[in-house]
């Protein structure tokens, strides 16, 4: 399995529980973007969590007096 995040927090934290639970052997870590690993097809399936979050901009409210 590998878990692809580009914050070094989240990765941090994911590194303490795949230690904390024994998976150093079965979960890589990687720091970036699913755009940064490479082209090969290395795995089956990919899940995303909450990607959508930080992807659509704030709808622009207009003030009317």
């Amino acid at each position: 399995m590998l878990g692809v995040d580009p914050s070094s927090n989240m990765l941090a934290i994911a590194q303490e529980k795949r230690q904390h639970y024994g998976l150093s052997e079965r979960v890589q870590l990687f720091p970036g973007v699913t755009q940064d690993l490479p082209e090969t097809p290395l795995y089956d399936a990919a899940t995303c969590i909450l990607v959508f979050l930080g992807i659509f901009e704030k709808p622009q409210t207009t003030l009317t007096s």
